[in-house]
């Protein structure tokens, strides 16, 4: 009950847009297979300061395994669907206008299918790029077991989408997808990012888009830790700081990882015996 309130909000606001804003107008007519009352929309693990628009994450009841969003999108938008009880879809592409697609969620199927009189060209320019480009090194990487394996195989995606925006300076897909692997990356190595940025054409660069995630990129450049502090959580989730000025002359290692991350796992066996090795050291 309590998505009805936002969605007669967003009926209003929509009925009040000028003439420009309602060009702007996309509709999702979605069909689903898995046994939900709501699903919500939101573009992947990008974080939200990338984002000109507040008509993200939010909900959509089902009712009889469909569901439906409207919203703005004066550019290209790549979406995800996804429910805390049964993940994250693969990701999709719109433009203003109506797409119809559907979405099974069941026995691990998470690839969105979109009615092909409904597809937008960016999702096919997707499509096209991810077949015969990004499919063969996301399968490699799947069965690699070893951290250098898998850092090997993101910087092939990463050169795939930099390339791919050499070839095409109007490309969204590209923007899109370079911001998603920067918010998914654990690599401080954005030089190769920065330097792609300006392959863009003159229109992708004046999106909010584009002028967020350069501001970022500038931002963690000169980003530094001068000031010999990096704050912290303790297992108590109490706030605590690292002295780095105190591991002068010293090696340290610092890991982050959670229990349900299968790379994560694959890792820790490799640190017993460094940890062996040398504890006596302090």
């Amino acid at each position: 009950m309590r998505d009805v309130p936002f969605f007669l909000g967003l009926l209003i606001f929509l009925s009040c847009c000028n003439s420009k804003e309602t060009d702007s107008v996309f509709e999702i007519k979605g069909k689903l297979k898995a046994d939900l009352d709501t699903i919500h929309i939101y573009p992947g693990l990008i974080a939200k300061k990338f984002l000109d628009t507040t008509l993200y994450n939010f909900s959509s009841p089902v009712d009889k395994g469909k569901f439906s969003f409207q919203g703005l999108a004066p550019y290209p938008q790549m979406m995800n669907l996804h429910s805390p009880k049964v993940g994250i879809s693969t990701p999709f592409f719109i433009e203003k206008g109506v797409t119809d697609l559907s979405l099974s969620f069941v026995n691990g199927d998470r690839k969105v299918q979109i009615s092909g009189s409904t597809k937008s060209q960016t999702h096919k320019e997707y499509e096209l790029l991810l077949s015969l480009k990004l499919e063969p090194i996301y399968k490699k990487r799947q069965k690699s077991k070893s951290r250098e394996d898998r850092v090997r195989h993101y910087k092939e995606v990463d050169s795939v989408i930099i390339e791919h925006v050499k070839q095409n300076p109007n490309s969204y897909v590209a923007l899109w997808l370079m911001i998603d692997r920067y918010s998914t990356s654990k690599s401080k190595d954005n030089k190769k990012f920065e330097d792609a940025l300006e392959f863009f054409s003159k229109e992708v660069q004046s999106i909010s888009l584009y002028k967020n995630f350069k501001e970022v990129l500038i931002n963690k450049k000169e980003f530094s830790f001068g000031n010999g502090q990096i704050p912290l959580k303790t297992l108590e989730n109490e706030s605590t700081t690292l002295e780095i000025k105190n591991l002068k002359n010293k090696y340290t290692l610092i890991d982050f990882w959670f229990s349900y991350c299968k790379p994560c796992l694959y890792e820790m066996p490799k640190y017993l015996p460094i940890y062996s090795k040398y504890k006596k050291y302090g």
